[in-house]
């Protein structure tokens, strides 16, 4: 602006010694010369307004194209997908049909619906998981059958790929390893006697699938990567006296073969066993569900709580109760549990959650609902979401 005062200045200057005083009239510029001054006068002005106006329009334009094109909040991923499975036909010969429907998580406005390939005498639900990069997601059909979803930046889907999931568990929740390289999923094989463990297999060789059984026992439940693309954590019913699940850690660069004897044990409370107990992308924190059944008052508490494992404190990131009718102290009308958490954002800690028959996410504390749950779980309708 310096440089435009001086320019005006001198302009001035220059006029003041051309002009004659006596062809001035008192308190009246020649019409003439007053247009001559006033343009003179707005052209370095408005030169300058327009180097203002371009300056704002970069920075505004460079604040707009900084944000995320979903307009997101921070650390939410940009989308999330619902998977639903419908059964039809008789009991003896029942089939299915699926579908993954894919939201945008800032206004949960539908943005895609993919066709998920299903078959007949389906026994289980269908599952799904993401990884961390927001594009990439593993689903499970009832018959065992795993596929991977990709989205364009968009939201919307590039298609399903079917992986070779050698003996993979009907109904199985798969999971995603942070950086999308790997799948983690339950196997069952019941050729002589049905012996149970986790898979782990390259995304982009799915071929090369390595198995970690065992024999004798329960099957593991809930596989969950430990952080980075090293470990796997599973639970693990070992003593069926004992409420809870106890949860291990896989170690899947070891040789394969025996599930227990390449795994170690992990503490968690007893009391984080209302569904599952998922590990955050980082793996020190652990969030999962408690619940308190109060029959005197015919009410249910459920918390979503998050757990350091180094240091063992635990937080809670929601609690509401629900009251339910009864029948002499007993929930009637109940299926499965009242609050679990169902997928958790890839950073921080944004779980979604069905509390209450109620799907949404939470965040600071708060329960958001979100649009895509197609009802309660039923034996001919189910579904499972993540982001």
């Amino acid at each position: 602006m310096k440089g435009i005062e001086d320019r005006l200045r001198q302009d001035l200057t220059q006029f003041a010694q051309r002009a004659q005083p006596e062809t001035i009239r008192p308190l009246r510029m020649p019409a003439p010369r007053r247009r001559a001054r006033t343009a003179r006068w707005l052209a370095p002005v408005a030169a300058a307004a327009a180097v203002v106006a371009v300056v704002a329009c970069v920075t505004l334009v460079g604040h707009m194209s900084s944000r995320p094109a979903t307009g997101a909040p921070a650390g939410m991923p940009a989308y999330y997908v619902v998977v639903v499975q419908t059964t039809s036909g008789s009991a003896e010969h029942p089939t299915s049909t699926g579908t993954a429907n894919v939201y945008s998580s800032a206004t949960g406005r539908l943005l895609d619906k993919v066709a998920v390939p299903s078959g007949p005498g389906l026994s289980g639900g269908s599952a799904i998981t993401a990884s961390a990069n927001d594009r990439l997601f593993a689903i499970t059909t009832g018959d065992g059958r795993i596929y991977l979803l990709r989205l364009t930046a968009d939201g919307h889907s590039e298609g399903l790929q079917r992986l070779p999931a050698k003996d993979a568990m009907e109904g199985t929740i798969p999971a995603l390893s942070p950086d999308g390289r790997y799948l983690a999923y339950l196997t069952q094989n019941c050729s002589d006697g049905c012996v149970f463990g986790v898979g782990v297999m390259r995304v982009a060789q799915p071929s090369a699938v390595k198995i970690w059984t065992q024999k004798n026992g329960a099957s593991p439940e809930q596989v969950s990567w430990a952080g980075d693309s090293s470990q796997v954590m599973f639970g693990s019913q070992s003593d069926p006296q004992v409420q809870g699940l106890r949860y291990r850690l896989l170690t899947v660069t070891a040789p394969g073969g025996n599930l227990l004897a390449e795994s170690r044990p992990i503490a968690f409370p007893a009391t984080m066993s209302t569904g599952p107990v998922l590990l955050t992308s980082g793996g020190g924190t652990a969030v999962g569900a408690t619940e308190q059944n109060n029959p005197s008052r015919h009410t249910v508490t459920g918390r979503i709580v998050e757990l350091s494992r180094g240091t063992g404190r635990q937080r809670v990131l929601y609690v509401g109760t629900e009251h339910y009718t009864s029948k002499q102290g007993v929930p009637t009308g109940r299926q499965g549990s009242f609050c679990y958490v169902q997928s958790l954002a890839p950073a921080g800690v944004q779980p979604l959650v069905l509390c209450y028959q109620k799907f949404g996410r939470i965040v600071d504390g708060k329960f958001t609902p979100l649009p895509g749950k197609p009802g309660a779980n039923t034996n001919r309708t189910t579904w499972d979401a993540a982001w």
